[in-house]
C-alpha cells in the first residue's frame, strides 16, 4: 500500500521540475532528501536514492531497477549530482549490459569531442609560448558539460595517452593515462584524425585567399615599427609553415614588383630577431635590419590605408584572417582570431556579421596582460555594443543573458533580456 496518493516515480518528476525546471540546471542528492523531507517525510532516503538512479540515463546501476521509458529524464554529473538529461549531447540511455571496460560514466562523442577541443587549445597555447592555467580550462569544461574538474582531468590525461601513442605531441604536465577503453579509445583517435583533417583542408584551401590580409597586417606591424615572429605569423592567420613559405615568397616578390622595400623583411626568427637564410637567398638582401628600417621609413611616409578592394566572401578562414588585421600586437591579434572562429565570426548579442562592426571583446574578469587570450575569454561584439560593454551599459550575465543600463536601454531593448548567441557545438 502506497505511504501517499501518489507513487514515489511520480513525486520524482515533481522534484526535478522545481530542483531542474531548464536544461543545464543541477542538483545533488542532499537537495533531493531535503525536498522529500520537507513534502514528504515518510519516504525513506534509500528509496529516493534508488529512484535517482533509476530515473539516470547513465548510471551503470539503473538496469537492476528496470525503468521505464518514461523515466529518461537525468544525467548522473558524478556520484552525489544530477542534471536534466540532453538527448542531443548525452548519447542514449543505458537499457542493456553495460560494457565493462568503460568508465565509471559513459561519455558521448560530444564530450569527447568538446574535451579535445580544450586539448588542443591548450596545446596551441604552449606552442605560442603563451601563458595558460590547466585548471581554467578543467574548470570552463566541467561547467559546459556538467561533470567534475577530476573526472575532465582524467580524461584529458586519456587523451594524452592517446596521443602518446600517435607519436604525437601532448601536453606538458598531463601524464598520460593508459586506462582509456578500447572504445572510447577508437572515439578519441577518430576525433583527433577529423580535427587534424579539417585543419589541413583550412590551410590548402584558404592560405591564397588570404595574403591581402597578410600583406595589411604587416603593413601595420611596419607602421608600428615592429616585427612578427614565423610562429606568431602562423598562429594570427592559421596557416602551416608550408603554406606560410609560401605566403612569404608571393608577398615579397608582390613588394618588389610595386618597387617597395621587401615587407616579409619583418618576420623573423623567435630566437635570433633575424630573417632566415632563405629570406637572403630569394630576394638577395643580406642585411635585413637595413631592409627592416627601410620598411619602417616608407609606411610612415605611405599613409594610405590598407586595401579595401577584397572579394566578398562566406569563408569563416577568410573573414577571420581579415578581422585580425586592424590589430598589430600578435597576441591580441591571436586574440581576436580566436574569438572570431569561436563565435563564428557572429556578434554573441546581435548576430551581425559584418567584419568591419565588430570588435574582440576581453570578458570583464578577464586580463590579457595576465595571458587571458583564449576563445573563451572574450566575446565577439558589435562595435558600439563593445562600448557599451566596457563602460558597464550592458552587462552579460554569467548564465548569457544581456542587460542594459536604464541610460541606454530604449535604443537596445530588442536585445534586453536575451540569451548570447553561442557558436555551434562541436560535432
Amino acid at each position: 500500500m502506497a505511504i501517499y496518493e501518489k507513487p514515489v516515480r511520480v513525486l520524482i518528476k515533481e522534484m526535478i521540475a522545481e530542483l531542474a525546471p531548464t536544461l543545464g540546471d543541477s542538483f545533488d542528492r542532499e537537495e533531493a532528501l531535503a525536498w522529500f523531507k520537507i513534502r514528504y517525510p515518510k519516504i525513506k532516503a534509500g528509496t529516493i536514492s534508488a529512484h535517482l538512479v533509476r530515473f539516470s540515463i547513465n548510471a551503470p546501476s539503473r538496469l537492476h531497477h528496470n525503468p521505464k521509458s518514461d523515466e529518461d529524464v537525468l544525467y548522473q554529473i558524478d556520484r552525489s549530482r544530477f542534471r536534466l538529461f540532453n538527448p542531443s549531447i548525452d548519447g542514449k540511455p543505458f537499457l542493456s549490459k553495460i560494457d565493462k571496460e568503460e568508465n565509471l560514466f559513459s561519455w558521448s562523442k560530444y564530450e569527447l569531442s568538446t574535451a579535445l577541443d580544450a586539448y588542443i587549445e591548450m596545446i596551441n597555447l604552449e606552442a605560442a609560448h603563451l601563458p595558460y592555467s590547466k585548471l581554467s580550462f578543467y574548470k570552463r569544461v566541467a561547467e559546459k558539460l556538467g561533470r567534475s574538474v577530476k573526472s575532465i582531468e582524467y580524461r584529458m590525461q586519456n587523451i594524452s595517452a592517446v596521443l602518446d601513442e600517435m607519436n604525437k605531441t601532448w601536453i606538458t604536465g598531463l601524464k598520460p593515462a593508459g586506462n582509456v577503453g578500447t572504445k572510447v579509445k577508437a572515439q578519441i583517435v577518430a576525433l583527433i584524425k577529423k580535427k587534424e583533417s579539417q585543419t589541413n583542408k583550412k590551410d590548402k584551401i584558404s592560405y591564397k585567399e588570404k595574403l591581402p590580409s597578410m600583406r595589411n597586417w604587416l603593413i601595420n606591424i611596419a607602421k608600428q615599427q615592429s616585427v612578427v615572429t614565423y610562429s606568431q605569423m602562423r598562429e594570427v592567420f592559421g596557416v602551416d609553415r608550408f603554406s606560410l613559405k609560401h605566403a612569404m615568397d608571393f608577398l615579397g616578390h608582390q613588394a618588389a614588383e610595386m618597387n617597395e622595400p621587401i615587407i616579409t623583411a619583418l618576420i623573423v626568427s623567435k630566437e635570433t630577431g633575424l630573417c632566415s637564410s632563405g629570406f637572403a637567398k630569394e630576394f638577395g638582401v643580406s642585411d635585413d635590419e637595413s631592409e627592416r628600417k627601410a620598411l619602417y621609413s616608407y609606411w610612415r611616409e605611405n599613409f594610405d590605408e590598407p586595401s579595401n578592394n577584397e572579394a566578398e566572401t562566406n569563408e569563416i578562414e577568410i573573414k577571420a584572417a581579415r578581422f585580425v588585421t586592424v590589430e598589430a600586437r600578435p597576441d591580441q591579434a591571436a586574440f581576436r582570431r580566436r574569438v572570431f572562429l569561436a563565435c563564428n565570426g557572429k556578434c554573441v548579442v546581435s548576430g551581425c556579421d559584418v567584419v568591419k562592426a565588430l570588435d574582440a571583446a576581453h570578458k570583464k574578469d578577464r586580463d590579457w596582460r595576465l595571458g587571458h587570450n583564449t576563445s573563451n575569454d572574450g566575446y565577439l561584439l558589435r562595435k558600439d555594443l563593445h562600448a557599451l560593454y566596457d563602460n558597464r551599459l550592458m552587462v552579460i550575465t554569467e548564465s548569457g543573458e544581456i542587460q542594459f543600463d536604464q541610460s541606454v536601454l530604449n535604443h537596445y531593448q530588442e536585445f534586453m533580456g536575451k540569451k548570447i548567441i553561442r557558436a555551434n557545438d562541436p560535432i
